[in-house]
């Protein structure tokens, strides 16, 4: 195969990786901590200043079992770099799994399922 062919099998697949990074999310979540009676979320926005709300999911996870115990909502103006979405939670000593939801516009933007204790 030429050179000049490669080149025209590469551009084709250049623009097919153009368009499928074209969605990527600017945004993400850093470190998600819990100080009685906040979880605190820590949100990485790379892109534009946007209005936003977290959906936090809490599932118990004592027993061998996973036990919704509920679901909890925060507004949030999202500034570009690092921001703190403080989510009043209640939760006592134990094992916990995180359903975190970043919601922009009615969409789902970013969703991260993440593992948690509380002494």
């Amino acid at each position: 195969m030429t050179s000049a062919k490669r080149r025209l099998l590469i551009i084709p697949l250049l623009m097919i990786l153009a368009i499928f990074s074209a969605g990527c999310f600017e945004t993400s979540f850093g470190v998600v901590e819990y100080s009685y009676p906040l979880l605190n979320v820590e949100i990485i926005n790379s892109g534009e200043e946007t209005d936003a709300y977290v959906q936090v999911t809490v599932f118990d996870l004592s027993d061998f079992r996973q036990i919704e115990t509920g679901k909890y909502v925060e507004d949030v103006n999202l500034k570009k770099g690092s921001n703190l979405v403080s989510v009043p939670v209640e939760l006592e000593k134990g094992t916990y799994k995180l359903y975190i939801y970043l919601i922009v516009n009615g969409e789902r933007k970013v969703a991260e399922i993440r593992d948690i204790g509380v002494e």
